[in-house]
């Protein structure tokens, strides 16, 4: 069986040729072949197309093998389906628990962030403010005076 290979998208501007979302910069992308200057990239939609080969790095043996592998870590495409992603399962635990606590709190940010200081200062932890140093160089602009008077 032939060893996959992977290219890493470094830019998705094709002007009007495709659409931003087609692939995505950053994204490592199955590629199945080179022909005249493109590569044939499958991307977002399963399927593959040719695209300019200067919009992507071509990944050398090794580092498509551990991409395959799901060694390297990063968003992949065409790995093992087409629209698999490489997923960790500690990651997708904590966004997990921080939905239930935002839907908890109403999902309202301030008051998730009020209740886990009161629990954190319940456990013993102490808070510390510091300030920011007062600027040199900071203009003082005068108060404004009410226009009667």
């Amino acid at each position: 069986m032939a060893m996959k290979r992977f290219a890493l998208c470094l830019s998705n501007d094709f002007g009007d040729v495709f659409s931003d979302a087609d692939v995505l910069p950053g994204v490592a992308y199955q590629t199945l072949g080179e022909e005249r200057g493109s590569l044939r990239i499958v991307d977002e939609s399963g399927d593959d197309f040719l695209y300019p080969a200067k919009h992507f790095l071509l990944l050398n043996d090794a580092q498509s093998a551990q991409l395959a592998q799901g060694l390297l870590l990063g968003s992949v495409r065409g790995c093992c389906t087409p629209n698999d992603r490489w997923l960790d399962p500690i990651v997708e635990e904590l966004h997990e628990i921080r939905t239930q606590l935002l839907e908890k709190h109403g999902g309202d940010l301030h008051a998730l962030s009020e209740a886990a200081r009161a629990r954190a200062l319940a456990l013993g932890f102490q808070f510390t403010t510091i300030r920011a140093p007062e600027r040199k160089d900071a203009t003082v602009l005068p108060k404004k005076t009410s226009a009667t008077g």
